[in-house]
Formats: structure tokens, C-alpha cells, sequence
């Protein structure tokens, strides 16, 4: 079957959206069998290894040190994750909606902080605007 012959019948299969992929690299019915044989041959091996990594790791799980270093780590993590969340909050948001999403066009702490930052950023952005059409 030609390829043009191929997609007519794929297309009267699937329908009019219908689509394939062709890769560049060629396969056979031989390539895939010595796949198959090569993953076979990999498995066992695959499983001691992790066997072994299994092992390791319950040893370094049991150290009383790296339990400390772990649960340090947890706190700073959770401490810097609120002091990010707290760097970027405003107590008013504003900008337009639509059916999904709300689209934050500025943010402040009380009415006039946002109208100033909202007509700055509609300062910048005619800015930006203009400069685009003179390029």
C-alpha cells in the first residue's frame, strides 16, 4: 500500500481529523526482537541494582544525623516558602475577568497605591505600544 493509498484509508477510518506520525528512523520486525532480547537481558540486572539501592538507602535512613539534617531542611523549606508567599502579597488586587480566569492588572495595599501602580502600568504599556509601532 502506497502512503497516499494509506492515509485515504486512514482518513475513512478516522475520519477527517484523522493524523499519523512518520519517523525518520526505520524499524523491522528483527530490530524489535533484538529490543526485546537486550530489555530482557537488562531486567535482572536492573533488579539487583535496585535491590541494592533499596538496601542503601534504608541504612541511610536509619542515621539519627541525616534524620536531623532532613527534618531542618523540611522546617526551612516551609518557613521560605511562607516568607515568599507573604514578599509578593497585596492586600487588594485588581484587573478584569473572564469566563476562567481573573487577570490581575495591579496590586496594593489600599485604593490609591493600585490606581497609581494601574495608571502607571497603563503608562508603560502605551509606552511600549508607541515604541513598537515606530520600530
Amino acid at each position: 500500500m502506497t502512503p497516499k493509498e494509506g492515509i485515504a484509508k486512514l482518513r475513512g477510518l478516522l475520519g477527517p481529523s484523522a493524523g499519523h506520525r512518520e519517523y525518520k528512523f526505520r524499524s523491522s520486525p528483527e530490530f524489535r526482537a533484538a529490543a526485546i532480547a537486550e530489555r530482557d537481558r537488562l531486567g535482572p540486572l536492573l533488579a539487583d541494582a535496585n535491590a541494592a539501592l533499596d538496601q542503601r538507602r534504608r541504612e541511610l535512613l536509619a542515621d539519627p544525623e541525616y534524620q536531623r539534617l532532613k527534618a531542618e531542611t523540611v522546617e526551612l523549606r516551609k518557613a521560605i516558602a511562607q516568607a515568599r508567599g507573604d514578599s509578593v502579597f497585596y492586600r487588594l488586587s485588581v484587573g478584569t475577568h473572564d469566563s476562567m480566569f481573573f487577570h490581575v492588572e495591579a496590586r496594593g495595599d489600599n485604593w490609591a497605591d493600585v490606581i497609581q501602580n494601574l495608571e502607571a502600568k497603563r503608562e508603560r504599556d502605551r509606552q511600549e505600544r508607541e515604541a513598537r509601532s515606530h520600530a
